[in-house]
């Protein structure tokens, strides 16, 4: 599909509105359109209720199955900062797979980035005694996985899941407005190894867009595209290019509709990472900086969000473009297109904190990132970047917008969720496009805008911010501690709170010395190996 058509999708079939059981709801599930999958149907909502009596999901699928190939299935959920979580677990095969709900410590909720460290924030589970939570499989993303097998992606708690409340929330919206969202993400990452230092060494040197340098990695590439056609649904990469740092690359995807967009993101960077890892004995990191030398100085990686809206019912989002100072000044139409971006705009303090969930996104403010919450047309200075497309200027043209904020680091769920949260907001209000203010200028200020955010809270629920701002405060808390008492630089207490060759590196950093002696993710939570 073209980059910038958006497709008539097929309305969808709604199931039965009555308790099922949750075969009969499984089943119902199964059928639902998959290419715009936008919604969420009465079957994610009753299984995903506060206290439902039952919490366990079956289904069977047919993939192709080896008659001697790996039974065993990966179940994968998101984290807060977008790893990868779940288990290996073996299943029936006699030329179907047999799959069933799977349950684990709701824990993986209150962990920092680097895993050793967890923080007591959530009164559900701690005051509970942490009770099983139910890892909920979407039989539709069942594929075949990196060294044998295949993986599942799945919802887990209800409040707490990033991939549950991007549902919800495209349900929502899609609710109010008949309208979907089509979008994607856009990668950028380094590539190479970690030395005994703790010093990243990258692949290759600083050539962007060099063919010569590029062809060093195809090997890679060539494996990374292979399996990217594997995952159901196939995930498409429109170009990939090496960037402007040593031993960056970037990986734009094929836009998508709904959680489709996401499921592609948050698939693509575990691929990335263990491909590098498991073949090419690299390491792959969507950190934002790996580096703060003056050879890298100004280079980080983003992971931009593309997003166009479209009905559903038939026709395509359209603009016009009309002369103005600077160019072409785009006039949106829809004007629910325009309050779109008006309300993105208007909460993009708050977003930051999930589009930039990390200290190192905050060095690449300025630099191919931007300063204030503005709109700009093909500006790559702006906070949201009309694109052209090929069509002839001054005609109704499909219309794309780049949202620059968001770092790689940043969980794809949690990104599309905000937005879409923020987006339906400017259009219940009908909000117009001004020119905005700064943007927060540390993951500290970001949260707090955050928090002080009701419309962006209340989409992503009391619980989930209360839990999320708390692990994210005791993140940059550490790193003070580490700064301050055990006498590492700023790179280094990064690399060893962020775990920078786990699977997404995303790290946070020191704003100010503690005075305590004991370090605060100690204090709030314990520490674990």
């Amino acid at each position: 599909m073209d980059l910038f058509s958006t497709p008539s999708p097929q309305s969808q079939g709604s199931p039965t509105v009555r308790r099922r059981s949750t075969a009969e709801a499984f089943e119902a599930a199964s059928k639902t359109n998959e290419n715009v999958d936008d919604t969420t149907t009465d079957v994610f909502e009753q299984l995903c209720e506060p206290t439902p009596s039952v919490r366990l999901l079956t289904g069977i699928v047919n993939p192709p199955i080896s008659e001697h190939g790996p039974s065993a299935v990966y179940y994968v959920c998101s984290d807060f900062h977008g790893r990868p979580m779940g288990k290996l677990c073996p299943v029936e095969k006699k030329g179907a797979l047999i799959i069933n709900s799977v349950y684990l410590c709701p824990q993986v909720y209150l962990c920092l980035p680097n895993p050793k460290s967890m923080v007591f924030c959530d009164d559900n589970f701690v005051g509970s005694g942490f009770p099983n939570a139910s890892m909920l499989p979407d039989r539709h993303t069942l594929s075949p996985w990196l060294g044998g097998g295949y993986r599942i992606l799945c919802d887990v708690e209800p409040e707490l899941s990033p991939r549950g409340l991007c549902r919800k929330m495209l349900q929502t919206f899609k609710k109010e407005t008949n309208m979907g969202v089509m979008s994607a993400f856009e990668y950028e990452f380094f590539l190479g190894k970690l030395t005994a230092e703790k010093k990243f060494e990258p692949a290759f040197g600083l050539d962007c867009y060099g063919i010569h340098t590029l062809s060093s990695v195809r090997p890679f590439v060539d494996r990374l595209i292979a399996e990217c056609s594997k995952m159901t649904p196939p995930i498409t990469l429109t170009t990939v290019e090496t960037d402007y740092g040593r031993g960056q690359l970037e990986t734009p995807l094929s836009k998508a509709a709904g959680i489709n967009a996401a499921d592609n993101a948050f698939t693509l960077k575990h691929l990335i990472k263990q491909l590098a890892r498991d073949e090419f004995d690299q390491l792959a990191t969507f950190t934002s900086k790996v580096s703060f030398d003056s050879l890298n100085s100004g280079c980080a990686s983003g992971g931009h969000f593309n997003f166009s809206l479209f009905p559903f019912t038939s026709g395509a989002s359209k603009v016009k473009s009309s002369k103005g100072s600077k160019g072409y000044a785009p006039q949106v139409e829809p004007e629910k297109q325009a309050h779109f971006i008006a309300g993105v705009l208007e909460h993009c303090s708050a977003l930051a904190a999930v589009c930039s969930p990390s200290p190192p996104c905050y060095h690449r403010r300025g630099q191919w990132s931007p300063t204030k919450n503005n709109y700009g047309f093909e500006d790559r200075s702006a906070c949201i970047r009309g694109k052209r497309d090929n069509l002839p200027e001054g005609e109704g043209v499909n219309k794309y917008f780049e949202l620059r904020l968001p770092s790689s680091a940043a969980n794809p769920y949690l990104v599309l969720c905000a937005v879409v949260a923020a987006g339906l907001d400017g259009i219940r209000r009908k909000t117009k496009i001004v020119e905005g203010k700064a943007t927060p200028k540390s993951l500290g200020e970001a949260l707090d805008a955050l928090e002080a955010d009701p419309v962006v809270c209340e989409a992503l629920g009391a619980r989930f911010v209360k839990a999320y701002v708390a692990v994210k405060r005791a993140e940059i808390d550490e790193v003070k501690w580490r700064v301050t008492h055990e006498k590492t630089t700023l790179e280094e207490a990064y690399a060893e709170i962020g775990d920078i060759s786990s699977f997404t590196a995303c790290m946070n950093g020191a704003e100010a010395p503690l005075d305590d002696d004991i370090s605060p993710a100690r204090k709030c939570g314990f520490c674990m190996g």
